[in-house]
């Protein structure tokens, strides 16, 4: 057994880590959950909602925003960006 240093994204819930700084420093740049690529993920405007599904008994998630900005697939450095209110009490 060989023992190894390596490293996650300190802001989305990923599991796979990435063996040298170079590679989890280019991943955090473009993640969607870290604050300063202005994505979806980590926005005020962001709304999910459930839709009925094609099948019946099922719902599908339904994502939109607010400010209708373009959700496809997920958005970074978006003009209509709003940090999270956050909560805590």
């Amino acid at each position: 057994m060989k023992i190894i240093q390596a490293y996650r994204c300190e802001y989305c819930p990923r599991t796979r880590p990435y063996v040298t700084p170079r590679a989890i420093a280019a991943h955090e740049s473009r993640c969607f959950h870290n604050p300063e690529t202005h994505s979806c993920a980590t926005c005020e405007n962001l709304r999910h909602s459930h839709k009925p599904g094609a099948r019946k008994g099922y719902v599908t998630d339904a994502w939109s925003c607010t400010a209708d900005a373009p959700l496809a697939p997920l958005t970074t450095n978006c003009p209509a960006w709003k940090p999270q209110v956050s909560y805590e009490f």
